[in-house]
């Protein structure tokens, strides 16, 4: 790299009453049931296959109300950096007796925030989350998103519907599917890489610990569409408390059509990011 960028992971000031708490400054706003996919990640900017799957943070503000051990309502603004404009939303999280339930809202103009999700888009977005164990696992959630035109609003809803269950074995053998279906209105900005309106996909991850200090990790995702694939092996050892080594490969292709111009992967004469690699990282935390 011939320049290095140094910037503040996460900084805030937080007052905490008895039933509330107010944050400001960069921090994560993020909340979701998904773990591959997740159309509540409003602020979503991670790689979830990645080494370090998190959200790299927004500036603003969030008042969170608890109102008993198990519901609680948040409100958050944070400024786009664009003609004075802000993002605001709300969400209420409980209990519909044994399944974790929640409602989202947000208005979001558009913005310089290049790091999440629409923020070339002028939308109104809700979206609802409902989990439950039931000796496994299981997760939907879903997010309408209304474009704002001059001839009137065009839609867009995406949706995740997931399951784990962690098999005796070993020390746990642990494995996560989740399904992922977008499609929007005629008339709603596209972004797709192939132009499409109907998106479907799947995603795993196998994950199980070997002793005390490593972990060993599987990501595979597969788009039903193009039907090109992304699939990411991992392995962790943690050296001490706050250091970590990651072994990590990833190996794109084409299961069908061999046009080489997927969502997951992708052959051009440039770098896309989709290509097949192998890296060793070390991450130390302070």
């Amino acid at each position: 790299a011939r320049e290095i960028d140094l910037d503040v992971f996460r900084g805030w000031f937080r007052l905490d009453g008895s039933k509330w708490r107010l944050r400001v400054g960069r921090q994560q706003i993020l909340f979701s049931t998904g773990t591959l996919f997740r159309p509540l990640g409003f602020f979503d900017s991670r790689i979830i296959s990645s080494v370090f799957p998190l959200a790299s943070g927004v500036d603003g503000l969030r008042l969170s109300w608890f109102k008993d051990d198990t519901t609680t309502v948040q409100a958050w603004a944070v400024p786009t950096k664009a003609e004075g404009l802000v993002i605001v939303g709300g969400r209420w999280e409980g209990l519909i007796g044994k399944i974790e339930a929640g409602l989202a809202i947000q208005y979001s103009p558009k913005t310089d925030l290049d790091t999440i999700p629409n923020f070339d888009l002028e939308v109104f977005q809700t979206g609802y989350q409902l989990k439950g164990e039931f000796g496994i696992g299981l997760w939907m959630e879903g997010r309408l998103d209304l474009e704002q035109h001059l001839d009137g609003d065009r839609a867009r809803f995406e949706s995740v519907w997931g399951t784990d269950y962690t098999f005796d074995f070993g020390n746990g053998l642990h494995v996560l599917l989740e399904y992922f279906l977008s499609v929007s209105e005629v008339g709603f900005s596209n972004k797709d890489l192939r132009g499409d309106r109907k998106i479907h996909q799947l995603g795993l991850q196998l994950d199980q610990p070997i002793g005390i200090a490593t972990v060993w990790r599987l990501f595979g995702f597969y788009d039903l569409g193009d039907t090109s694939f992304q699939i990411t092996p991992q392995i962790e050892y943690a050296a001490t408390d706050n250091t970590f080594l990651y072994l990590q490969g990833n190996w794109g292709g084409d299961a069908g059509t061999e046009d080489d111009f997927g969502r997951f992967f992708r052959k051009t004469s440039t770098f896309s990011g989709t290509e097949s690699s192998v890296g060793l990282t070390l991450i130390v935390f302070f």
